[in-house]
């Protein structure tokens, strides 16, 4: 019975052994062979397992199957990337944001933030002292009169009274000049003037006296709509009477739109009314901006580039860049050429304005003499060539009250437009130059030959008909008479 026992047991070990195979290999023919080829599972597979008889794939870590299957063959499907961020498995937190990579994932601070762990997929984020930092870098990031305040992930700049970050809080603190916008007396103000110098030295002032971040926010468009909107009614009803009102009111507007510019919100803002068209460009960062800059509108356009309008100065953080345009004030600028015509080396000459008065805006504090020329070109009011009656000239308004060309150049015109490049930067138009017509000396000098010539002959007729006897009838007579 022992040894049947026994017998038995043997013979189901040879079974067993026969229907076994090793790690990744297989029965066939009798004998232990590879069940797993090579590139069985396809890409991004970590590895086959041979079963017996068959075999199962499984995929990278990182990665999962098209259909969902955890075990299974090549033909069951492919493996693909496991998208952590999408799916919410990734362990990145709130103050981190999450990368999809091919395979795994990683996690990157949120700005104002630093992973203080060795991991790259559950970060430990803390907030920078950015404050802290640039006293250790000796960096004065809020500028000489602002304070450094630190906050989660980021900080802003509380400022001494008179100066202001333009609610932009974490820009240096810039020095406001509100006594700019101060009313003269009522009898030396343009009607209406007064209520634009009131409404901006109340927005200054509140930007002045703000030491909280929020504290006298002002939306700059709603600001700018309402200086345009007040500007329109001081020139619809008609031409404004004198030299010093018109360069009151430009520069009323020059002031305003350096400090409206700051708060505008988008980078570029065009806005028009019926007298007036601005176009104004703003750079934000910590760095100056560089490269070409150009504004258009229907009646001109500026070409310069951003190192021109941010200047050589202490950059405070922005740069601004205008192009303003007065739709009908040509009319009441047509006067006080007298400076012109000083300057003009005609004599004789008439000047009127032939385009649309312009000014150029920049936050360069030095505007008056510019590293590069600014180029501007002008549509004129008719189409009309250069000729030896008419040519064009490009001026600028002084603030006394008179058109000059110092600084400004033509540098080249048709009949449609001029182009016009100045050292300096105050509100430009293109004048036209009428003089008489010159007298053409050799048509002049053809014309006495000819009439000499012409009494000559008539002197001869005069003396043949008078005394040649032989020839005297009732015709000569009557030829006599009319010589």
């Amino acid at each position: 019975m022992g040894f049947r026992k026994e017998l038995l047991l043997l013979g189901f070990a040879c079974l067993l052994m026969k229907s076994v195979c090793c790690f990744c290999e297989s029965e066939e023919k009798g004998k232990c062979g590879a069940e797993c080829a090579e590139d069985d599972c396809g890409k991004n597979s970590k590895k086959c397992i041979s079963t017996n008889g068959s075999y199962y794939c499984q995929c990278d870590e990182g990665f999962e199957n098209t259909k969902g299957i955890h075990k299974f063959k090549f033909q069951e499907g492919q493996c693909i990337d496991i998208n952590e961020c999408f799916n919410n498995t990734a362990t990145c937190g709130h103050l981190a944001i999450c990368n999809n990579m091919i395979g795994s994932y990683n996690c990157t601070c949120n700005s104002g933030y630093i992973n203080t762990s060795d991991s790259s997929t559950t970060p430990h984020c803390e907030d920078v002292n950015e404050c802290n930092e640039a006293e250790k870098r000796q960096e004065l990031i809020c500028g000489d009169k602002g304070t450094c305040k630190n906050t989660n992930g980021s900080y802003w700049c509380k400022c001494l009274k008179g100066y202001t970050t333009y609610d932009n809080e974490r820009t240096p603190c810039s020095k406001l000049n509100c006594d700019s916008f101060t009313v003269r007396k009522p009898s030396q103000t343009l009607r209406g003037l007064a209520d634009i110098l009131s409404m901006m030295k109340t927005s200054c002032l509140a930007m002045s006296d703000s030491t909280v971040p929020g504290e006298g926010k002002a939306n700059g468009e709603a600001l700018l709509e309402k200086l345009l909107t007040a500007t329109d009614s001081i020139l619809s009803p008609g031409p404004v009477v004198t030299s010093a009102d018109v360069s009151g009111l430009l520069g009323t507007m020059e002031n305003s739109i350096l400090l409206i510019g700051p708060q505008l919100k988008g980078n570029s803002t065009k806005m028009g009314t019926t007298e007036t068209d601005a176009q104004i460009a703003v750079e934000r960062g910590k760095t100056r901006p560089t490269g070409p800059l150009h504004l258009t509108n229907e009646f001109a356009s500026l070409n310069t580039d951003w190192t021109t309008a941010t200047g050589m100065g202490p950059y405070p953080g922005f740069a601004v860049a205008a192009l303003l345009s007065y739709k009908n004030l040509e009319g009441s600028m047509n006067r006080s050429f007298e400076e012109i015509e000083k300057e003009d080396e005609k004599e004789d000459g008439s000047f009127q304005v032939f385009s649309k008065i312009v000014s150029v805006v920049v936050s360069n504090p030095s505007t008056q003499n510019l590293s590069s020329s600014v180029n501007i070109t002008f549509r004129h009011l008719q189409d009309m060539e250069e000729s030896r009656e008419v040519s064009y000239m490009c001026a600028y308004w002084k603030e006394s009250g008179a058109w000059s060309t110092d600084g400004c150049s033509q540098q080249r015109s048709n009949a449609t437009h001029t182009v016009c490049s100045c050292g300096h930067l105050s509100s430009f138009a293109v004048l036209m130059a009428l003089y008489p017509m010159e007298p053409d000396y050799g048509l002049e000098m053809l014309t006495k030959v000819g009439l000499s010539l012409s009494l000559v002959c008539l002197v001869l007729s005069i003396l043949t008909f008078k005394f040649c006897r032989s020839i005297h009838g009732t015709r000569t007579t009557i030829h006599l008479h009319l010589c």
